[in-house]
């Protein structure tokens, strides 16, 4: 029951408290953990949600850019590869996203 509780707090959130132009004014791109503050879930949940879109080839999650290369950038690392990810989220990726969601069919259980 508790479950149920938070969903319909979270449904009744106002669509325009989170939009992008109301706290990212004039900004381009989003680290994942102020999107993780704004919808006040976990960072891993933010990651999770990128590489889902990533691995959905873009049907779903939430678009993001890895801008690491797979290469270790540190001086003492030789060029090492590292499985280490740098998100960035496009403004534009989270706009969507949140709009998708918003207007998305609750599905029944």
């Amino acid at each position: 029951m508790k479950r149920a509780a938070l969903d319909l707090q979270q449904d009744e959130l106002p669509f325009d408290s989170i939009k992008s132009s109301v706290i990212f004014a004039g900004r381009q791109t989003l680290y994942p953990i102020e999107v993780a503050r704004v919808w006040r879930v976990t960072l891993q949940h933010v990651l999770d949600l990128c590489e889902e879109f990533e691995a959905t080839g873009g049907k779903s999650g939430l678009g993001g850019v890895d801008m690491a290369s797979g290469q270790a950038t540190d001086a003492f690392s030789k060029g090492s590869k590292t499985a280490r990810r740098c998100w960035r989220i496009p403004v534009s990726a989270y706009d969507a996203f949140c709009v998708r969601k918003h207007t998305a069919q609750p599905t029944q259980v």
